[in-house]
Order: structure tokens, then C-alpha cells, then sequence
């Protein structure tokens, strides 16, 4: 795992010696490091050169195979819901159309279908995930993939009873929803600490969806830390990497095999802590059943220690947790702390407005309530509460007698 030496030695060497025979192993090496290193755009960009100059059919097929890779951890490092990520997305998915084209008998379809039918769920294409998944599985000959494309079938369907519950089809959302839980409830049991844990996290989600606070909380608070996760992954690792090392030239298959399990370890590593997120479902438990000042309490935690990634929703929960309780000082002094600190973060204002405005209706303060919930209106374009407020205003003119 001395990647950094690795790549120092590759690049001294492509310097060096730019016309030697060995420039395209030199090149493969390089790339193989970076992208170990998480370096996706490096990783790519030596990727292209040994597809563009390797001869031996096996390096153009890893290469091609490590471009779509990289590709979609680049998009899926971008901002949620930008454009650029979505562009990237749709290139990744052409990208790995042109792999599975060029190298039909490849030992690595299975993965590279897994991996479209990621990016198409992240996409809202649900049929065309489902479809990649289906290939995954004929492609998984010795089934050594099988937990991996059930959790993503599982995800999809999670996803898929969101959508159905924003258009109104409850049935068909409980439905999906059914599914998706007897998934996770098989992977929560199997043999991969890392799904395990995901399927955890995503059955808690489900219960407190149908409001089993009981559940939901003894499953969150049995969530492993991420160094814990770490450590049970690197001993499943540790008898693979010896059996690699007995090998004078070990074969494309257990190469893969153990790059496949290091690169769950680097995902554990690259990915928010999942028990900071099972926390803050924690804190959205005690939200939905009232218990505002518990809530807050678990928030606060996450902000402080739960790093980058989740401090900013955790203060804004913060914040959310005083509102609803009608305390609109503290989340108006919070809301401007915050929005100081997170300028780009536009939506949480229209919320904390509307949530003051109904506190104020509901303290009888007709006149702030009409000001607030105006205020909410005009930053609220889009957001899926938007649609109430019309209706509170004219509780609220109502009230007023106007």
C-alpha cells in the first residue's frame, strides 16, 4: 500500500526514459496508484494513455475498466444535485456501454453493470437499473456479488417508494417499500461488515418512515463507528493480501478480487461516518415524536464531532428544533449565524421562516405570522412545503379578520 512511492518512482521514471519499451508499464503502475489514492482525474488521465498506447488486450481492458471507475467516483464526489454531476453521470454510464461493448466475455461485467445501475439510480432511471442489475447477476457466474447488487436493489426500491409517495400512490409505495426492507433485512445478517451496516442504517430509515421509533432507535444505536468498520474490513482483507503475496504472478482475478475489497475499505474512508448518520436519524426520531430538547441534544453532538460532511445538516436541525418549538428568537439568532457560515445554503431560511410563521399563527400574533409566512413564500420556490403556506396566510388574514 506505499502508493505515494509508487507514484514518484513512475513518474521519475516516465521523465527519464520517455522512449523506453517499458513506458506503457511505467504508465500502468502510475495509474493504478493514483487511483488508489483517490486522485480520480490523474487516475484517468494515465488510464487514457496506456488504452491509447498498451498492445496486450488484458492492460486495455483494465484500463478502460479503471477509466469508468474513476469517472463515477469523480461524479459522485460532486455537489448532490448540481448539473456537472449529472452530466458526469450520463458520460460514465455511455462509458461503461462502451466496455461492456468491446469486452463482452469480460471477467469484470458483472461489476461494471453494478456500477451503471448505481449511477442510473442516482439518476431516477429505475428501469434501466433494473435492468443493469439483472446482467449483473447473470454476469456474477460464482455469485461473489450477490450482496452487493441485493442492497442496491433494495436502494433502488427504497427510492423508487419516495417517488411514489410524492405523486400519491401509497399502495404501490408501500409496496416498494416492502420489498425494499425484506432486502435489507437478508444483508443486515450477511457476511459483508460494510452492507451490513448499510442495510442497518436504510431498515432504520424505513421504520422511522412508518413510525417504528422503537426499532428504528435500537438499530441506530448498533450502527459501528467508521474506524471500527475499518478494522473489521482489513481483517477480512489480511487473508487475501497473504494468499496475493505467496504468488509469483498472481492472476487478473485475484487481482481484482482484492482491489475489489480495498476499495470498499477506501469507500469506508472516502464516505461521512456512518454512525454520525445513524445519529442523526436519532435526532430526527426524537424530532417527529416532539421530544425537541432531546433532539437538539443529539444534533449539537453530530455538529460538533461528526466532521465536514454532516455538521452543516446537524446545525441546521439545530436550528429547525427551536422553531418548531416556537422559540423564535433562538432560531432566528442561529439561522444568521448560520447562514454566515454556509452562504450557499439558501433553502433552510424559507423552512425556518414558514415554521415561525405557523409558531407565531399558533401564539395568535396574526400580523408577524402573515410577515414571516410571506418571507417563506418568496424563498420557498420549489421546496416541497411551499404549497402549505397560501393556506396558512389565509388562516392567518382569517384570524385577523380580513
Amino acid at each position: 500500500n506505499r502508493y505515494e512511492e509508487v507514484v514518484k518512482l513512475a513518474e521519475d521514471f516516465i521523465k527519464a526514459n520517455p522512449q523506453s519499451p517499458n513506458l506503457a508499464s511505467a504508465q500502468l503502475l502510475l495509474a493504478r496508484s493514483q487511483y488508489s489514492l483517490g486522485k480520480w482525474a490523474d487516475a484517468m488521465a494515465n488510464y487514457r494513455k496506456v488504452q491509447a498506447s498498451a498492445k496486450d488486450k488484458e492492460v486495455k481492458e483494465e484500463a478502460l475498466y479503471y477509466l469508468a471507475q474513476a469517472s463515477a467516483a469523480e461524479a459522485e464526489a460532486l455537489p448532490e444535485k448540481s448539473a456537472e454531476r449529472k452530466k458526469k453521470m450520463q458520460e460514465t454510464v455511455q462509458a461503461i456501454g462502451d466496455f461492456a461493448k468491446e469486452f463482452p466475455e469480460s471477467k469484470s461485467l458483472a461489476e461494471t453493470y453494478l456500477l451503471r445501475a448505481r449511477l442510473q439510480v442516482q439518476l431516477g432511471k429505475y428501469a434501466e437499473a433494473s435492468q443493469d442489475l439483472e446482467a449483473a447477476r447473470k454476469a456474477d457466474a460464482d455469485n461473489t456479488m450477490s450482496e452487493e447488487i441485493d442492497y442496491l436493489q433494495g436502494f433502488a426500491e427504497a427510492r423508487r417508494a419516495d417517488e411514489l409517495l410524492a405523486d400519491f400512490k401509497k399502495a404501490d409505495a408501500e409496496a416498494a417499500m416492502a420489498r425494499a426492507g425484506q432486502i435489507y433485512s437478508r444483508l443486515a445478517s450477511g457476511a459483508s461488515p460494510a452492507l451490513a451496516a448499510e442495510a442497518n442504517l436504510q431498515i432504520a430509515s424505513l421504520d422511522l418512515a412508518a413510525r417504528r421509533f422503537d426499532e428504528a432507535m435500537e438499530r441506530l444505536r448498533a450502527i459501528p463507528g467508521k474506524q471500527e468498520l475499518i478494522s473489521q474490513l482489513e481483517a477480512k482483507l489480511a487473508p487475501l493480501k497473504a494468499e496475493l503475496a505467496q504468488m509469483s504472478s498472481p492472476s487478473p482475478a485475484k487481482l481484482n478480487q482484492v482491489q475489489r475489497e480495498q476499495r470498499k475499505i477506501e469507500e469506508v474512508k472516502a464516505r461521512p461516518d456512518l454512525s454520525g448518520q445513524a445519529l442523526l436519524q436519532m435526532g430526527q426520531a426524537y424530532l417527529q415524536t416532539r421530544k425537541y430538547d432531546e433532539a437538539r441534544l443529539v444534533f449539537r453532538q453530530v455538529s460538533a464531532y461528526g466532521g465536514k460532511d454532516l455538521s452543516g445538516p446537524a446545525e441546521q436541525q439545530v436550528i429547525l428544533t427551536y422553531a418548531l418549538q416556537g422559540r423564535t428568537g433562538d432560531a432566528d439568532r442561529l439561522l444568521a449565524e448560520y447562514q454566515k457560515k454556509y452562504p450557499e445554503q439558501k433553502g433552510i431560511a424559507g423552512l425556518v421562516d414558514y415554521l415561525v410563521g405557523r409558531a407565531l399563527l399558533e401564539d395568535g400574533e396574526t400580523d408577524k405570522a402573515i410577515q414571516r409566512l410571506q418571507s417563506a413564500q418568496e424563498k420557498a420556490s420549489g421546496e416541497r412545503f411551499a404549497d402549505e403556506i397560501p393556506r396558512f396566510i389565509a388562516t392567518a388574514y382569517q384570524k385577523a379578520g380580513k
